[in-house]
């Protein structure tokens, strides 16, 4: 449940994957003070194929969460 009030809050933060086990995407996501957390992340939410490494950004706004990954 943390993780998700983590994410419904930052308003942008860029993420690293780190792995992906089971469905699962764990990431680092880095904000923009510098902090970093580390979250899972349903693969499926991932508008692109996900590898170790990957780079994205969450942006959240009031209704919704948006996941851009880079090229």
């Amino acid at each position: 449940m943390r993780n998700f009030y983590i994410m419904f809050f930052a308003v942008s933060m860029k993420g690293i994957v780190d792995q992906i086990d089971a469905g699962k995407v764990y990431a680092e996501l880095i904000a923009k003070d510098g902090h970093t957390h580390q979250t899972e992340i349903p693969q499926w939410l991932f508008p692109c194929q996900v590898k170790e490494g990957t780079e994205f950004w969450i942006n959240t706004r009031k209704n919704s969460v948006n996941i851009k990954c880079e090229d």
